[in-house]
């Protein structure tokens, strides 16, 4: 499929100056393969007991580890899971505090797309334990 409209492609969530998050339902089938440390950057025992603070869910062992510490423009599934909720990085330095959990699946294209994302945090939106859009807003996924 090159391009596909879905029913469930949309963005609910834009926390300024951290992230844009969404879900893609019904355009690709659930991740049940959880990526791995990227190679030379497993942290050590004694870094690893410093740096993750929670115990891992049984359906996910090494939640610690599924990929690097992301960076603007990285997207990577929500929750430590594998899909369907996703959500794009805009924090200006590297996010240290989220460690390796989170399986990066893709990049924003270039800086004009990135200055659309930054566009998703002058919507109105309204504060829960989150910053949630008031109305959410559908997209069209191209798939390469």
């Amino acid at each position: 499929r090159k391009g596909c409209l879905c029913e469930r492609c949309k963005f609910y969530r834009a926390e300024p100056n951290l992230l844009l998050q969404g879900v893609i339902a019904d355009a690709v089938p659930r991740n049940k393969e959880l990526g791995p440390c990227p190679p030379n950057s497993s942290p050590s025992e004694d870094e690893s007991k410093q740096t993750h603070t929670r115990e891992c869910p049984k359906h996910d062992p090494h939640c610690g580890c599924h990929g690097p510490i992301m960076t603007k423009g990285m997207v990577g599934w929500a929750g430590g899971g594998g899909g369907p909720d996703f959500f794009i990085d805009t924090h200006e330095r590297p996010v240290e505090w989220w460690e390796r959990q989170h399986t990066v699946w893709g990049e924003v294209r270039d800086e004009e797309s990135l200055g659309v994302v930054q566009t998703f945090y002058d919507l109105p939106a309204h504060l829960t334990s989150m910053r949630m859009l008031d109305e959410e807003v559908e997209f069209y996924l191209e798939l390469f």
